[in-house]
């Protein structure tokens, strides 16, 4: 596995995010047997592009599919842990939620 370092502290941080969340989900998919939370993981595993193309600035079409996807699966696991009340589920949209915040653009030149 190669090893990448990020010069933005953003974006490492919300990409460490990214990943725990993951990693509560998959943990949420094994402990319940569940192919909705399943989805929810793998929906996960596909943010960390997204989050790295929203880094270029003036790439405002990328800026904006992360800051909505990140928060749009953040909202629906959410609404998956109203009916199931779990903990990791909870842990997972705190986490996205966090990395929605964390996700700093640069500015312009």
């Amino acid at each position: 596995m190669v090893e990448t370092t990020y010069k933005n502290a953003g974006l490492r941080d919300c990409l460490s995010n990214i990943y725990n969340a993951t990693a509560a989900l998959k943990a949420a998919a094994v402990e319940r047997d569940s192919d909705v939370i399943l989805s929810l993981q793998h929906a996960a595993e596909a943010l960390p592009p997204y989050a790295e193309a929203a880094q270029v600035a003036g790439a405002f079409d990328a800026q904006t599919a992360a800051f909505v996807r990140i928060g749009c699966l953040a909202d629906l696991i959410d609404e998956v842990n109203l009916d199931v009340d779990d903990q990791l589920l909870h842990a997972a949209s705190v986490l996205l939620h966090l990395a929605n915040e964390q996700l700093v653009v640069p500015e312009p030149a």
